[in-house]
């Protein structure tokens, strides 16, 4: 192919495809619509997420194991190489669904991050946030029990952060959705409307076959990191200047998180954006949103509070 070999560069390394494209000198890519076959962020790259951007199609309606089945033999799965820098437009989202996977690897020297598109981290609410949806069990608010009938390895649960987030869940504990392991996650947390707000990090019914270890959020307009039931666990996570909760399970989470460092904004001028209502550790819902299935285990963290945690409101 003549066009091949006139490549040169960055432009002779990166894989074209329907969902990217790419400036004259291939340094920066444009990611839309859904990521539908394996793909490869490469380093020396930037990437941009435009609007929501889902790997895979796991998030429609299940309604037969036939379908099911489908769904797993087609996942994609999207590997981000160390030192990527992956950035949102103010409505960027990526949305891992289930039966696809994240493979986010890197190392100490060498971190993924994933921020606005603007050169610094020092904003809030610049853009989405990451979803990551599975099969694991997940249990209704108030007690309604497990979102699976007897016999069934899915269910369809609507999930918070906006229209897009849906569907989930299933009957799967172990269920892989990949690895976030050195990712680094600023400025996220796009309001979708009231009460209904994207995570730095939001991992919805995602099983302990996921491998997350060694991650930040930073300056999420919402939570850090939020488990909406899943079994998924957390190791040597460091939230820092996020603006509501840092740790937030519920919804039947059956998970361990070890070794956290919480840091609350030390130079905010004392009120909370919004409605938040920050709170380093909020575990599990109250009162007729209580879960007794609920089960997490948060062990070795340490928080460090701000002003805007002892906000009174005047």
């Amino acid at each position: 192919d003549d066009d091949e070999e006139d490549k040169t560069g960055l432009c002779a390394e990166v894989e074209e495809a329907s969902f990217v494209s790419f400036n004259d000198d291939c340094s920066q890519g444009t990611v839309t619509g859904t990521i539908d076959s394996d793909y490869t962020f490469i380093e020396d790259v930037d990437y941009i997420l435009s609007g929501v951007v889902k790997v895979g199609d796991g998030n429609v309606e299940i309604t037969s194991q036939t379908q099911y089945e489908s769904i797993l033999s087609n996942g994609v799965t999207l590997t981000v190489e160390p030192g990527v820098e992956v950035k949102g437009t103010a409505d960027g989202v990526l949305l891992v669904t289930r039966g696809s996977k994240l493979l986010a690897d890197a190392y100490a020297n060498n971190p993924i991050t994933f921020s606005s598109l603007d050169d610094n981290y020092d904003g809030t609410g610049e853009w989405g946030g990451i979803v990551i949806q599975g099969f694991a069990p997940q249990y209704g608010a108030g007690n309604t029990g497990a979102c699976f009938a007897a016999g069934e390895t899915w269910c369809n649960v609507d999930g918070e952060g906006g229209d897009f987030v849906g569907k989930y869940g299933g009957n799967v504990p172990a269920d892989n959705s990949g690895v976030i392991r050195y990712v680094r996650m600023a400025e996220g947390g796009l309001i979708a409307g009231p009460n209904n707000e994207i995570n730095g990090l939001t991992l919805q019914g995602v099983g302990h076959g996921t491998l997350v270890e060694y991650v930040q959020v930073h300056g999420n307009q919402d939570d850090g990191i939020e488990w909406f039931g899943g079994t998924v666990n957390v190791r040597y996570a460091l939230l820092t200047d996020n603006d509501d909760d840092d740790i937030d399970f519920d919804e039947g989470f059956q998970g361990n998180i070890q070794y956290a460092m919480i840091i609350k904004n030390q130079t905010a001028n004392g009120k909370p954006i919004g409605s938040n209502d920050p709170r380093g550790l909020e575990l599990n819902s109250s009162d007729g949103d209580y879960v007794p299935q609920t089960a997490g285990v948060v062990a070795n963290v340490t928080i460090i509070g701000g002003d805007a945690v002892n906000w009174n409101g005047t």
